[in-house]
C-alpha cells in the first residue's frame, strides 16, 4: 500500500486515540453520545481500510494482508463493545462515569 495512504490511516487512528483519551478524562453526563460517535468513526475507518485492502490487494504482501485483517478484527470487536455499552438499557443513571467505556459507579444507599 502506498506510504501516503498508510500515513493518512495512521494519522486518522491517532486522532481517534486522542479523541478517546479526551473523552475518557473530560466527558461527563453525555458519554453515550461521544462513545457512539467514536464507534461510528471506527466503523467508517474499518470500511475505509477494507476498501483499501480490496483496491491494493495485488500489491499487498501476505504480512500486510494479515496485519490489516487483524486490525479489522480487533477494531470490529471494539465497535461491538462500544455499541453494546451505548445500548445498555438497565443502566443506573448516576451520571458518574468511569472512563471511556461508560461504566458507572453504583451508589449504595445503605452506606450513607
Amino acid at each position: 500500500m502506498p506510504r501516503k495512504i498508510l500515513y493518512a490511516l495512521s494519522m486518522l487512528a491517532c486522532f481517534y486515540a486522542v479523541y478517546s483519551m479526551a473523552c475518557y478524562f473530560w466527558v461527563g453526563k453525555n458519554w453515550r453520545l461521544f462513545l457512539k460517535a467514536i464507534a461510528i468513526a471506527n466503523l467508517i475507518y474499518c470500511c475505509l481500510t477494507l476498501g483499501l485492502i480490496i483496491s491494493f490487494y495485488q500489491s499487498l504482501t501476505m504480512l500486510g494482508f494479515i496485519y490489516f485483517t487483524g486490525e479489522l478484527l480487533v477494531i470490529g470487536g471494539l465497535i461491538c463493545i462500544e455499541l453494546l455499552t451505548v445500548s445498555e438499557r438497565d443502566k443506573v443513571h448516576s451520571d458518574e462515569t468511569i472512563g471511556h467505556f461508560g461504566f458507572t459507579r453504583r451508589h449504595d444507599d445503605t452506606t450513607n
